[in-house]
């Protein structure tokens, strides 16, 4: 979380961007690899699989530098949702009052990895605004920084925390 203003921005992916960086650079070369197999066969069969398997690849590598970004104005009482490509390059925007939402809700699923919490707002429709995630926490331990994200926007947008799960 980054703050100025009174305005807090939340990433929704947790993990570091050099990562993803590294594994759009592996997409885009797979791709290539399908462009050179799809250019050096001549069987029908082998096009195909090196056209499919390349526009995976290519979505794999397009999705992968897609990073959405959550930013809550507790001055203008609005929340914001930019879906970003590349990182500076805003191509989706949605911006949302706080009279819109009813309650801070926290959503913990769990698998054999651990758990995930998800951190997010409940519209007055029953509909979910997910703000954030944190994953991979251990079961049977509880998420602070889920717990401590929930309680922040709970008293700040005056709203009551709603557990689902």
């Amino acid at each position: 979380m980054a703050s100025s203003d009174n305005i807090a921005i939340y990433n929704w992916h947790p993990f570091q961007r050099k990562y993803v960086a590294i594994m759009s650079v592996f997409s885009f070369l797979c791709v290539g690899g399908c462009i050179f197999f799809y250019t050096n066969t001549s069987e029908l069969s082998g096009k195909i699989v090196s056209v499919s398997l390349g526009s995976i690849f290519l979505v794999a590598a397009i999705a992968l530098l897609i990073s959405p970004q959550t930013k809550i104005n507790f001055s203008t009482h609005t929340l914001s949702r930019e879906i970003r490509l590349f990182g500076p390059y805003t191509f989706r925007y949605r911006n949302v009052k706080f009279s819109e939402f009813n309650a801070v809700i926290i959503n913990k699923t769990e698998s054999e990895g651990g758990c995930d919490y998800l951190v997010g707002l409940n519209y007055l429709s029953d509909r979910k605004f997910w703000v954030t995630y944190f994953s991979n926490i251990p079961q049977g331990y509880p998420c602070s920084r889920a717990e401590r994200l929930a309680e922040q926007l709970s008293s700040e947008l005056q709203m009551p925390v709603k557990r689902i799960a």
